[in-house]
């Protein structure tokens, strides 16, 4: 019980479907296979109807190349026209994007210090209401009561195991204090 595995443990293998090879299609093998298997000599006899030489196959002519190698020299000299494109596409791309994140990230910030700006001013209004409900004293105003409070500290003290009797001085001690807030919140202005 407890001393061996409930279940054996499973192995699962993902294979790799990206392979480290440059995957090319069958014509291109084709041509590959057709540079390598002729000789110089055969390149430069090729009929002329085959193929009509162009500048730049004239020029791989004088090399000694297949002019069917067109791919491989593009290759070699530099990259291709579709390739800069290809580039220009996706260095466009990458500007778009950063350029709508950019947007959505000022949009964000502006929305932000909105909600922020909201809830400053309820938090101003909740003070200034709470302020009103709960009316600080100024710091050199007399405690209020103080006479009942000294009563009902006697009374405690004369009591301490027996608060109950002290009942009548906890009253006028609350009536007093409910009496000083209410008049308190009348000479400020704000309902009860």
């Amino acid at each position: 019980m407890g001393g061996s595995q409930s279940a054996p443990t499973r192995k699962i293998s993902i294979p790799n479907e990206e392979s480290q090879f440059i995957k090319i299609s069958e014509s291109v093998a084709e041509r590959l296979k057709k540079c390598t298997e002729k000789s110089p000599e055969e390149m430069l006899k090729k009929p002329k109807e085959e193929c009509e030489p162009t500048e730049m196959q004239t020029n791989v002519r004088d090399k000694h190349l297949n002019p069917d190698c067109d791919a491989l020299i593009n290759y070699y000299y530099g990259p291709s026209l579709t390739s800069i494109r290809i580039l220009q596409e996706k260095e466009k791309e990458l500007k778009e994007s950063e350029e709508y994140w950019n947007r959505r990230i000022r949009s964000m910030e502006n929305h932000h210090a909105k909600l922020n700006q909201i809830m400053e001013n309820e938090y101003n209004k909740a003070v200034v209401e709470i302020s009103c409900q709960t009316p600080r004293p100024p710091p050199d105003a007399p405690f209020p009561c103080c006479d009942q409070k000294n009563k009902l500290i006697q009374c405690y003290k004369k009591n301490p195991k027996e608060i109950l009797l002290c009942a009548g001085e906890v009253t006028q001690f609350a009536d007093c204090v409910h009496a000083k807030r209410i008049n308190a919140d009348k000479a400020k202005g704000c309902e009860t």
